[in-house]
């Protein structure tokens, strides 16, 4: 039913032969072959390399399907889909970020257990890891108060290194980090979650500084023995590489823009402009008619008809100016929780609103909802596109409620079997776990930071005040729901 292929020569040619930045030497070991100096020769030998390696991945899917076939239009007779993780950019110099560091004072640089700081980069990715006491095992390691000073000079020495050579940089010279993250820093340095709070950029397994050069510069590609590039007095921390293409900087630039096509009986023509990675997986699963495991992120792209099913299930809430968020639910097994209040803004609701919102794999025009367990009643039912919007009224907080979902019809004519939700009501619950207690407690102090973090994913649940901001009041409805719980 799904075959996956990987064609891996567009990736290794486009490291080895992406030689197309008069920056770039044509000879490793020469910085004077660069500009004017380049070798056109070799110029034009790896660009045929590079159309070769794309032609080949070419022909490689026109042989997938030339296998399954094709009707009289020319249409794939099974889905075929062609899609890149990433994009690809020449550089031309090689950084070592230890050296900005230690540039910056910054000691107790290394890899090892008795490190202050530890450095791990990939292409031109760097995560930079403080020994924070109470967090990681090595020794010597550093107290909260320091941790706040060393993370500060760390960022800042990132954001401060700089090209200053004019045949790289132009003659203003240029900065050498694109983006410099930092892990948000509770308001209390007492908290329990100092050094592990998370945003969108900084996961859990993220350094404490995270770090993106700007292209035409990366991590990899020092020599032995180093080559200074042409118009630098010293190689300490900037060099010429030995090899020229790569990828892995700011997915938002153009440079590293992914490529999608796809076609076959499930799939009309159109053009989908900006779509994300993620996508894909859930676009599959839709054609399949298949339902995605919860932890599956990403929205399936409506690319034609598909079996009809249930995609994912949310609650939806509006948080004052910054907009609406979908919390999702289980379709199956535990069920899921919503830590947010309920509205009573409707005219005709007695309180306990809420909204629940089920996306289906195409455009829905009817079906019926109604309440099977649990207090509250369905007020309203709505369609937009393939959501099924169901309104509740009623809902207490504190318990399960199911939500039958009956004759639900798509735009095709296309009906499936009733489906049932059920979804846990906890005001305060902030980390979805069935109770509320000191957990919760310190998950909503850990997201109040100064200045303030906008609402997001990693944020959005601790704003249990629907305010839009996550401050004590918060915290305040956390304090005053210890203690309760929802039954799984």
């Amino acid at each position: 039913d799904l075959a996956m292929i990987y064609i891996e020569q567009p990736d290794g040619s486009g490291h080895q032969w992406l030689l197309t930045d008069p920056r770039q030497s044509t000879d490793f070991t020469n910085p004077n072959a660069i500009g004017a100096g380049q070798d056109p020769v070799k110029k034009a030998r790896y660009a045929s390399h590079l159309q070769t390696a794309y032609q080949t991945a070419n022909n490689a899917v026109q042989r997938i399907i030339d296998a399954v076939g094709v009707d009289a239009s020319g249409v794939p007779n099974s889905n075929i889909m062609v899609t890149s993780d990433h994009g690809f950019a020449p550089f031309h110099t090689q950084v070592q970020i230890q050296q900005i560091l230690v540039n910056a004072g910054i000691t107790g640089i290394g890899n090892t257990a008795t490190s202050r700081v530890k450095v791990v980069t990939s292409g031109p990715a760097a995560n930079i890891y403080i020994n924070l006491i109470g967090r990681e095992p090595g020794t010597p390691q550093v107290t909260r108060a320091e941790y706040i000073v060393l993370q500060q000079q760390i960022a800042d020495a990132l954001r401060n290194a700089r090209d200053t050579n004019p045949t790289f940089a132009g003659p203003a010279g240029s900065p050498l980090f694109d983006k410099v993250y930092t892990r948000p820093l509770p308001a209390d340095i007492n908290d329990p979650s100092f050094g592990r709070a998370t945003t969108d950029e900084i996961g859990q397994d993220s350094g404490d500084v995270y770090a993106l050069l700007d292209i035409g510069y990366n991590f990899d590609g020092r020599q032995n023995p180093v080559v200074t590039r042409q118009g630098d007095t010293t190689n300490a921390v900037l060099s010429q590489p030995n090899f020229y293409g790569a990828h892995g900087y700011d997915p938002a630039k153009f440079e590293m823009s992914a490529v999608f096509y796809a076609a076959g009986s499930n799939i009309l023509p159109a053009s989908l402009g900006e779509i994300s990675n993620i996508d894909i997986a859930p676009t599959i699963a839709r054609i399949l008619g298949v339902t995605p495991a919860d932890t599956v992120q990403g929205e399936a792209l409506r690319l034609g008809p598909a079996p009809l099913s249930l995609i994912n299930a949310a609650s939806r809430k509006e948080h004052h100016k910054e907009g609406l968020f979908d919390f999702r639910m289980r379709l199956s097994g535990l069920r899921g929780v919503e830590p947010r209040p309920a509205a009573s803004a409707h005219p005709a609701s007695g309180g306990g609103d809420h909204q629940l919102v089920f996306a289906f794999s195409n455009d829905i025009v009817g079906g019926t909802a109604a309440v099977t367990a649990g207090r509250g009643r369905v007020r309203s039912v709505s369609f937009s596109g393939f959501e099924m919007i169901v309104n509740l009224t009623g809902v207490t907080d504190a318990q399960k409620v199911t939500v039958k979902l009956s004759n639900v019809t798509d735009s095709l004519g296309n009906t499936i079997s009733p489906v049932s939700l059920t979804v846990g009501f906890l005001l305060g619950d902030v980390n979805r776990d069935g109770i509320v207690n000191d957990a919760d407690l310190g998950e909503a102090q850990s997201r109040i930071t100064a200045p303030p973090t906008p609402i997001g994913p990693e944020n959005v649940t601790a704003d249990v005040k629907l305010d839009g901001n996550v401050n004590m009041a918060d915290v305040n409805v956390v304090k005053k729901n210890l203690g309760h719980s929802v039954a799984p």
